[in-house]
């Protein structure tokens, strides 16, 4: 595979529990710079897929209520 060129931008994607799809969205802006996952608490393999791809993971604090 050709490697893409990544632009200096950044992407912020709103997470819970999407482990099945989140590679997809990921593939869609892989050439941005850089990656922010803001997760809601996910018990999926989202995190895992996160850290897979490179991303900066912020998680919700436990007393905010999704």
């Amino acid at each position: 595979l050709k490697k893409m060129k990544k632009i200096d931008c950044t992407v912020g994607i709103l997470t819970y529990n999407c482990g099945d799809v989140l590679k997809n969205a990921l593939e869609s802006v892989s050439f941005c710079s850089e990656i922010i996952i803001c997760d809601g608490g996910s018990t999926d393999n989202t995190l895992s897929v996160a850290e897979e791809y490179g991303c900066r993971v912020i998680k919700q604090k436990k007393n905010i209520k999704i």
